[in-house]
């Protein structure tokens, strides 16, 4: 079998989630036949050494970016100058109705007619990798990876904005995004969602649930690392590309820390991600008994150091793959009731989550772990046994390729 793989983010580096889902998938893939990526990443965002290693272990055979919708028709000369500009008012006048149109430019330059010919089935992984090369119905059996829902995404914004003009940008973003997402999710011939909630979406009623996953590479397995006596730090580990996770962060550092750092000042609380930026950086680090690591070669070594994790994300779409992530390492995760979204429906996990309707009540299930050691221990372990049993890598890839053989 010759598979077409497009993605909007590649399959190497995996330093972020959305990274190591497209690595995963592309393992599954592989074990069916040949397959050919591209990614709708400019080649510039990665360097000669990730590029070399993409095509040589991953096929890849084309890069973005996408048109900007800013640099084209009137908003050219505009563009020249001022490009973030250009881009933003574009797109919020727009209201994302371009987010699905074929880039003809882009199609043309990776030459895709002719890598539709000679591939027989096509793999997209984010619905707009898919539109934005012109292939949806095509004739070719195509399959998506949803992910995270480009309308969730807005539907989450609109839920925490409060100015009625940028409500009302994000809303006609909602509708647009919406009324056309349901159009291409008919056209599919299958699809994967990450949020079991999602079969209720017109075209998604025969969806197959596969969810984020710890990842591990290949021939790696996870170790759950014992939590050391006298261990009281909190971390956060995200990928700060992200700008919900450095929001949440922000919310958790105002709202949250301050409560448990006054009643427990040997409490710290470690940061740890990819891309801060510095100024964002400098002023977390002014917080008390807060620690900013950054980027760590080794994931693990960052759960080695805490006795419990946070997930406090206020919006976004599909699902926060640091929560398993966390329980595979043996460390309980609080989080927020949006952060537990395609959890907490799962009545195998849900019992094991540590949910938080607010600052407040985040902040009373933190100090209660802190407090009880034995408690924090045994209930980690309890939910290291259920990310075990359901969230494996193996599932996962039987899961991509029973779709594609059915």
């Amino acid at each position: 079998m010759k598979i077409l793989f497009v993605t909007a983010h590649a399959p190497f580096p995996t330093h972020t989630g959305s990274g190591q889902r497209s690595n995963l998938i592309y393992r599954a893939l592989s074990r069916l036949g040949d397959v050919k990526t591209i990614t709708l990443e400019s080649s510039d965002a990665f360097t000669e050494l990730e590029l070399s290693v993409l095509r040589t272990d991953f096929g890849l055979v084309g890069t973005g970016p996408v048109t900007s919708l800013g640099s084209t028709g009137i908003w050219g000369y505009l563009y020249r100058f001022f490009p973030k500009v250009a881009n933003s008012i574009a797109h919020n006048l727009d209201g994302s109705r371009s987010r699905f149109k074929p880039d003809h430019a882009l199609i043309d330059r990776l030459d895709i007619a002719t890598l539709l010919d000679e591939c027989d089935v096509v793999v997209g992984r984010y619905a707009h990798s898919l539109t934005r090369l012109g292939l949806i119905g095509t004739g070719k059996p195509t399959y998506l990876d949803i992910d995270d829902l480009p309308s969730d995404i807005y539907q989450s914004r609109l839920n925490i904005t409060p100015n009625r003009f940028e409500r009302f940008l994000l809303y006609r973003h909602y509708i647009n995004l919406k009324q056309r997402q349901q159009d291409i999710f008919t056209q599919l011939d299958g699809s994967w969602i990450v949020n079991p909630d999602d079969v209720s979406i017109v075209g998604l009623d025969k969806a197959v649930y596969l969810p984020n996953i710890p990842f591990e590479n290949p021939g790696e397995s996870i170790e759950r690392l014992p939590i050391s006596e006298g261990n009281y730090a909190v971390a956060s580990i995200a990928a700060y590309k992200h700008k919900p996770n450095i929001e949440g962060v922000q919310w958790f550092l105002d709202n949250v820390w301050p409560t448990v750092y006054q009643e427990m000042p040997d409490a710290s609380f470690l940061i740890y991600g990819s891309n801060l930026d510095h100024d964002i950086s400098k002023k977390w680090y002014s917080y008390q008994g807060v620690k900013v690591v950054g980027f760590v070669e080794k994931i693990e070594d960052a759960y080695a150091t805490c006795c419990l994790t946070i997930c406090p994300v206020l919006r976004g779409a599909g699902t926060n793959i640091k929560v398993v992530e966390s329980g595979a390492h043996g460390r309980n995760c609080i989080m927020t009731s949006f952060a537990a979204r395609g959890y907490s429906t799962s009545s195998s996990m849900a019992k094991h989550l540590w949910v938080a309707q607010d600052a407040a009540e985040m902040a009373d299930k933190i100090l209660y772990l802190l407090k009880n050691r034995d408690e924090n221990i045994r209930t980690a372990s309890e939910f290291a046994d259920v990310v075990s049993e359901n969230y494996s890598v193996n599932s996962f890839e039987s899961t991509v390729r029973q779709l594609l053989k059915a």
